[in-house]
């Protein structure tokens, strides 16, 4: 019922590596992960003139779990933040090939660049390449990226979204900063970020944040995430975080100050009282699942129904107004 993240890419997330036919000399090996590439320091762009060159703009992922306010991340989430920490950007490189060097998250993460022209991979062997292009997550193909200090990354075309963000998001996020907004937790937050914001809770964004971190998708599978935070501080001037997506929140208050008190309380606490309006109903709940309609000549009767197979409700409206609801 309920939309997921609009920018969430539901790729596993390999941390640099996947299962493999083959290792490759120079890489660790530990359990669990057939290699991890090192840390290296990517080439530079000579002459220097990042200023001149077109392309899209990008700015590479933060990962929430290496600052404060975050403690709503899961465990896997933090663990995966202790590996870029150690091991750099899994999925960003210093050549166009899964085996090469991962670019420092120490370094570069917050760093903005601009993805310049799409050139093919680079294989050590032909097994190696097998072993690549057997995976459904990888292409053939790589982003160049140049960075503002003119430094040369690559990212894998079949995964390249997976840890940076669009400037041009992070621009209009970016604009919000100051903003009073309203939590609209309708959506499915899911396990993404805002757990502890209640609906329409008034909150103060202070500052933004590019970030990329490690969920379970529905089907327990590892995945990416990589969008822009909002920083936002509640009523008690405490500090956590709220998805970008304006599916996540109102920019005026959606409640009407003349609505009955106990109707007020309910829509706050996601609840269906008798009496309510279509739109208040709908403000609690979110849109139905399905409406079934009967018109008279005096009456215009709905049903409403959230939920399918046995987890349903049914509201009933009689001109606007809802009279009667069934579990």
């Amino acid at each position: 019922m309920k939309k997921l993240l609009g920018l969430i890419f539901l790729v596993p997330f390999l941390t640099g590596c996947f299962s493999s036919p083959y290792t490759n000399p120079g890489m660790s090996t530990n359990a669990g992960n057939p290699y991890r590439p090192s840390v290296e320091e990517p080439e530079k762009m000579e002459p220097c003139n990042y200023n001149s060159l077109d392309g899209e703009e990008i700015i590479l992922s933060k990962n929430p779990k290496s600052t404060t306010g975050y403690s709503q991340y899961s465990a896997s989430q933090k663990e995966m933040a202790n590996s870029m920490i150690s091991n750099g950007f899994p999925l960003v490189k210093v050549k166009p090939s899964l085996t090469a060097g991962n670019l420092s998250f120490k370094k570069y993460s917050e760093m903005e660049g601009k993805i310049i022209e799409k050139v093919e991979a680079e294989y050590n062997s032909a097994a190696e390449k097998q072993g690549v292009l057997s995976n459904v997550q990888f292409t053939n193909y790589y982003y160049k990226i140049v960075l503002s200090d003119c430094s040369i990354a690559y990212t894998n075309t079949g995964v390249g979204q997976m840890q940076y963000t669009s400037k041009e998001t992070y621009d209009e996020a970016k604009k919000l900063v100051g903003d009073s907004v309203w939590v609209d937790k309708r959506a499915d937050f899911g396990i993404y970020s805002g757990s502890d914001l209640t609906h329409l809770e008034n909150v103060k964004i202070v500052g933004i944040e590019p970030v990329s971190f490690n969920r379970e998708n529905e089907y327990m599978q590892s995945e990416t995430v990589s969008s822009v935070i909002l920083m936002v501080k509640n009523f008690k001037n405490e500090t956590t975080t709220l998805p970008y997506n304006k599916e996540f929140f109102f920019s005026e208050n959606p409640i009407n100050q003349s609505w009955p008190s106990e109707i007020k309380y309910a829509i706050k606490n996601q609840e269906i009282v008798i009496g309510m309006s279509e739109k208040q109903a709908r403000l609690s709940w979110g849109q139905p699942d399905d409406i079934n309609s009967t018109v008279t000549a005096e009456n215009r009767d709905e049903q409403w129904v959230y939920g399918d197979g046995t987890e349903r409700t049914y509201l009933y409206f009689e001109n606007g107004e809802l009279t009667t609801y069934q579990n």
